[in-house]
């Protein structure tokens, strides 16, 4: 008994002289894994999740591994993430919400060894972090949303461009023509090629060039000739602030073609040169608009007048005609609508979370319903098609905007990734011409490009008032109206006949009562 009871004491004196969690001498360290997000943000703006886990690595030089950020959104789906490292033991995940709810976040964290295994963290899972995020949800994807298809291509590639329609034929003008990082030198490589194209024959003839070469300019057609203003590069001079850099001199040049003759001529220029101008011709007025200021130019005078400008700044952002107003749209702000009529502003619907540089075209109701088609990159979380990774070409989209009932819907999104080129409709189909592609956004390399793309808009060949959710009521037909209703005249007169037999009815009745009255005191008399 003695030497059973001396083996249990040694064994017990061994195990206590053990490091805890194993018998190697190997240090476990329990860790707890903590995250912060915003308690509240709003759809489409990005957020940073702050993750780290405590106690910090052995050494300064180490850092945490096996670590994964889960996010459930509010439709239920869960999506998984590695954080990326960051300074003083802090992990952290750029996030941009793209529904409207509560987003959950958990951090958790496998375990590792470090000191060549000589310690080991155990895992640890983070409490749930919530954000709320608000504002407007993403616009309703339009089923069908128009189609897309290819035409034949230009014959020189360019970006910047300018298209316009005159006469069921389309112009491509100007633009630029350097490869690189976007946006590519905005002071050479500037081009004044002029291709015209035939639908009916889907091809392209080179035209005559316009004389100032240049890109990124305002383009609109009137009475069956184009006007190209602005924009050009006339020199170089050195920077007002520094005294240092040769920054370039832009003019506000106004060349106009005639398809007819193949001609060009100079115009009256504009009093201030507009950088990345939209130009709208409507009732025999080009307005150019710069994001702020307000031009009107007169073709008939040919002279310049200035108009009320924006409230809102909204600068290289597109602009479209709808009716007798001009609708400027930017990014997540409300549509601002100008009133040739009256010189003044309003303001629409608030518009999806776009970039600057996409194109704006409106269908006149003719062939398709009157609506504004937007063919734009979305900022990332903000693509109705589905989830967004970084690839960055799920980010081209096509919005819409009905103006009747101001609401936002997404269409058929572009077959490729460009941003710069030109649009213009013949017969309410839209072309898309030219631009930079993308071969992937994270590589902001562009190459310019010849492409033509024909887009068929959303109820093509149902020309009317735009497609509307809100039920329209149809007042029940009125019955036509008679100098003298047969019906009215009948029910008169039978009123007027019972009437006159009740009248005769209580007359003889009343006669009998007076006259049984009379007799009863006649008898009453008598005996007395």
């Amino acid at each position: 008994m003695r030497t059973k009871a001396l083996s249990i004491t040694l064994i017990t004196i061994l195990i206590l002289s053990i490091p805890s969690g194993n018998g190697l001498g190997i240090e476990e360290v329990d860790t707890t894994a903590f995250i912060h997000v915003p308690a509240t943000t709003e759809v489409g703006l990005g957020f940073t999740v702050e993750m780290w886990i405590e106690p910090a690595p052995p050494n300064p030089t180490d850092s945490f591994h096996n670590v994964t950020l889960t996010i459930k959104r509010p439709d239920g789906v869960e999506n998984h993430f590695t954080p990326l490292q960051g300074e003083n033991g802090i992990l952290s995940f750029v996030y941009k919400p793209n529904q409207l709810g509560n987003f959950t976040f958990q951090f958790s964290y496998s375990g590792e060894a470090f000191e060549n295994g000589a310690v080991i963290y155990k895992p640890s899972i983070s409490p749930t972090a919530t954000s709320t995020v608000t504002g407007d949800p993403l616009p309703p994807v339009e089923i069908p949303g128009g189609s897309w298809s290819q035409k034949q291509s230009m014959n020189q590639a360019r970006g910047g461009l300018g298209v316009a329609a005159v006469n069921g034929k389309l112009y491509a003008i100007g633009g630029h023509i350097e490869n690189g990082i976007y946006s590519p030198n905005p002071t050479k490589g500037f081009v004044g090629t002029n291709e015209e194209y035939d639908p009916a024959t889907d091809t392209w003839t080179t035209k005559k060039p316009m004389p100032t070469p240049r890109s990124n300019f305002a383009i609109a057609a009137y009475d069956n000739k184009i006007y190209c203003i602005s924009n050009a590069v006339v020199g170089f001079e050195l920077d007002e602030i520094y005294q240092l850099f040769m920054v370039p001199i832009w003019s506000g040049v106004n060349e106009v073609y005639d398809p007819l003759t193949d001609t060009w001529e100079t115009k009256s220029p504009m009093p201030t040169a507009a950088l990345n101008a939209k130009a709208n011709a409507l009732n025999g007025i080009i307005y150019v608009f710069d994001g702020t200021n307000n031009w009107a130019y007169d073709p008939a005078s040919d002279s310049w007048t200035t108009k009320a400008s924006a409230p809102t700044e909204v600068g290289g952002y597109p602009s479209a005609i709808i009716g007798e107003k001009i609708y400027v749209i930017g990014n997540y702000s409300p549509v601002q609508i100008y009133d040739t009529s009256t010189d003044s502003w309003s303001q629409g619907a608030r518009s999806p979370r776009i970039d600057p540089n996409g194109v704006a075209v409106a269908t006149t109701g003719a062939s398709a319903p009157k609506q504004i088609y937007l063919f734009t990159v979305a900022q990332y979380g903000w693509v109705p098609y589905g989830p967004t990774d970084t690839a960055g070409s799920s980010r081209r989209t096509t919005f819409v905007y009905n103006p009747e009932i101001e609401f936002w819907s997404a269409g058929a999104v572009m077959p490729d990734f460009r941003v710069d080129f030109g649009a213009a409709t013949i017969d309410d189909k839209i072309y898309t011409v030219g631009g930079y592609s993308f071969n992937h956004l994270l590589n902001s390399n562009v190459i310019v490009s010849s492409k033509n793309e024909l887009y068929t808009p959303i109820g093509y060949g149902s020309p009317g008032p735009s497609p509307s959710p809100k039920p329209t009521l149809t007042p029940e037909p009125m019955p036509k109206a008679e100098l003298f209703p047969t019906t009215l005249l009948i029910g008169s007169a039978m009123a007027v006949a019972i009437v006159c037999l009740g009248l005769l009815v209580y007359l003889k009745k009343r006669k009998r009562i007076s006259s049984s009255s009379g007799l009863k005191k006649t008898l009453s008399w008598k005996k007395l």
